[in-house]
């Protein structure tokens, strides 16, 4: 599968455990309009207490962006 066309922006945490965050991320990496990718640490696949950290990473990503307009 293919990434979107687009800015876009990865968020994965190093604990997912239904997909491997190593592979998830080179795989991101090889698309054609590659993400920006922000690894939390100590993250699970559903972000259970780290909601906070999730929306700092979005929030950051729009202002750096452009989007929030």
């Amino acid at each position: 599968t293919r990434g979107p066309a687009t800015r876009w922006l990865l968020i994965q945490g190093d604990q997912e455990e239904l997909a491997n965050h190593r592979a998830v991320i080179a795989w991101a990496k090889q698309q054609p309009a590659p993400p920006q990718v922000a690894v939390l640490s100590g993250v699970t696949h559903f972000f259970h207490g780290n909601l906070r950290e999730l929306k700092a990473e979005i929030l950051g990503f729009v202002k750096r962006e452009g989007l929030g307009d």
